[in-house]
């Protein structure tokens, strides 16, 4: 059975509308590598969830915790 995909990297980007994103790494169970971008209330609120207090701590979970009721 494949590893579920994973959060590789995250860190603060700069926004279309001049708010601050972060942008977070994932890698899939076949390899491929995507960056996806949260606000930064979707993040705090995914932080929250995961017990986690640094982005860096995103680093090495499953992209589950990004998703409420996952």
């Amino acid at each position: 059975m494949n590893e579920p995909a994973v959060i590789i990297g995250a860190a603060m980007a700069p926004g279309h509308d001049g708010a601050a994103e972060a942008a977070i790494t994932i890698r899939y169970e076949n390899g491929a590598v995507r960056t996806l971008t949260f606000t930064c209330d979707a993040l705090a609120a995914a932080l929250d969830r995961a017990g986690i207090t640094t982005l860096d701590g995103l680093c090495g979970q499953p992209w589950t915790v990004l998703v409420p009721g996952a």
